[in-house]
């Protein structure tokens, strides 16, 4: 399955209406294709250009049923550069779903949408 990237930076699809959007996502040739790598080597993975200040929505093509997925920076990435956003929509049944931070422990499942008014 293909990886498919489209450009969604808010200048160009904050005006658009909701079939507008709509019909912009379902335009394939608005996309780009990067073929599927079934290796886990990061030697082998997948490479992917983007512009800094651009905000991309990733998925693939056919839809995948995977448990993990790590995006890292290149070396040529500078604390000066403009960020970078990434879009990926997630939809699953799982009955536990855990996110690690950074340099800190495992965020625990549902701690992220269950807050408490004070």
């Amino acid at each position: 399955m293909d990886m498919k990237v489209i450009r969604i930076d808010d200048a160009l699809v904050g005006p658009m209406n909701n079939e507008t959007y709509d019909n912009y996502l379902k335009n394939h040739s608005e996309y780009s294709l990067f073929p599927f790598r079934p290796k886990t080597d990061p030697g082998d993975a997948w490479a992917i250009p983007v512009v800094t200040g651009h905000k991309y929505k990733i998925h693939w093509q056919n839809g995948i049923d995977f448990e993990r997925i790590q995006l890292t920076l290149s070396p040529l990435w500078g604390p000066t550069d403009k960020n970078v956003y990434i879009v990926h929509n997630f939809t699953d049944v799982r009955a536990k779903v855990d996110f690690i931070m950074p340099a800190k422990d495992i965020v625990p499942n549902m701690t992220l949408v269950n807050k408490t008014k004070d």
